[in-house]
């Protein structure tokens, strides 16, 4: 999968996946990574998704000198491969429901770190199964990706929590016992009255 994408063993490698929006966020993820390529000189950031921002973003990369670093990659059918080949996944929203594509790579066992808005802070705990950073604030993500990439030991950890955490909470198995509960209780409680 590290292969396909042209990675070499050493990058480390990131993924962002969502829509171009402003609410997603990507020009934070942007904005952290000249801090972010002066300490890890292997990072290779991949992002998935189109949108309305997204020759903004591009016109980003550039002014940035990020050209070498970030790839674009659209819309991808293949997730669960791309999610093989990286290291990490960043979500850096600045407001959010309970974003799909954030518990898809938890699902997979990626390790996380997300910003601190409404529904990433439902499925993540910040430093039990994912990282947490204040949303807008590119220091903030630099800094937990930094610590990620510096304590290696925590990735394979962080990531197994959130994949159980996925399957806990989110699963199929997890959503239709909920249902059943509820639909269990508003049928006790009709029958009370």
């Amino acid at each position: 999968a590290r292969a396909r994408l042209g990675l070499s063993g050493g990058d480390l490698a990131i993924g962002a996946v969502g829509r171009l929006e402003e609410q997603k966020g990507h020009g934070y993820l942007l904005a952290a990574l000249p801090a972010l390529q002066r300490q890890i000189p292997e990072l290779a950031v991949f992002i998935i998704g189109e949108g309305r921002e997204e020759e903004k973003l591009k016109r980003q990369v550039r002014e940035l000198k990020l050209a070498d670093t970030v790839r674009f990659l659209g819309t991808r059918r293949d997730l669960p491969e791309i999610f093989r080949a990286l290291d990490l996944f960043v979500h850096p929203s600045l407001w959010e429901g309970l974003p799909l594509a954030l518990l898809k790579a938890m699902g997979a066992g990626l390790p996380v770190v997300a910003t601190r808005v409404s529904g990433s802070q439902e499925a993540i705990a910040d430093g039990v199964n994912g990282c947490l950073a204040a949303p807008g604030d590119p220091e903030a993500l630099a800094r937990a990706i930094l610590k990620l990439h510096q304590r290696p030991e925590l990735r394979p950890h962080l990531g197994e929590a959130a994949r159980r955490t996925v399957a806990a909470r989110y699963s199929l198995e997890a959503m239709l016992q909920k249902l059943g509960a509820l639909y269990l209780d508003l049928w006790c409680q009709g029958n009370r009255r």
